[in-house]
């Protein structure tokens, strides 16, 4: 399985794109400023693990990422 390849940004209004500006996904939240926190937080996540294999990712226990890397 192969994902969008990153960097991934945001352009506001909550919309995540690719490199070439093809829309990936659109964040949502109870208000635009927190739809786009979304796009953001998602955004910096994705471009932060580029290059690590999706099995790798999920064998990491949820919300352990962050131990993990330290």
């Amino acid at each position: 399985m192969t994902h969008t390849a990153e960097p991934w940004q945001t352009i506001g209004e909550g919309r995540v794109i690719t490199q070439y500006g093809l829309l990936i996904a659109r964040a949502h939240g109870d208000s635009l400023t927190e739809s786009e926190a979304n796009a953001h937080r998602i955004v910096a996540c994705v471009n932060a693990l580029a290059g690590w294999p999706l099995d790798l990712i999920e064998a990491v226990p949820d919300g352990r990422v962050r131990l993990w890397l330290e």
